[in-house]
């Protein structure tokens, strides 16, 4: 068996081995062997990009839920500052009332909307 002959066996099995069984002429080998090795190529570096995502997307699963308790507490939080905050507003005022007296006109105090947020 001649070298070209055994090349042109060796693309015939690759095309086999990957379910292409259309006839292959001598002229094309050479065209079908570059278009192969492209398509190996591309078929690799797809299943690289696929390990690649999946393992980022587990790695953002984890980190999600390592997040969740942070989540619940910061709500709290919040819940606790809005109302400490509200208790300290009501404070202040009951010190101006004391301060004003019983006779007196108190201005009321201007609190800016953002600030209790």
């Amino acid at each position: 068996m001649t070298p070209t002959e055994e090349y042109y066996l060796k693309i015939r099995n690759k095309l086999d081995d990957l379910g292409y069984l259309q006839p292959l002429s001598f002229e094309s080998v050479l065209l079908v062997d570059k278009l192969l090795e492209d398509l190996l190529n591309t078929k690799k570096g797809l299943q690289h990009y696929k390990n690649v995502a999946q393992q980022s997307m587990e790695a953002c699963s984890e980190l999600q839920a390592g997040v969740g308790p942070f989540k619940v507490d910061n709500a709290k939080l919040i819940k606790e500052n809005n109302d400490l905050r509200q208790k300290l507003l009501k404070s202040r005022e009951a010190i101006e009332d004391t301060k004003v007296g019983p006779n007196k006109k108190r201005e009321e105090p201007k609190v800016d909307k953002e600030q209790m947020l």
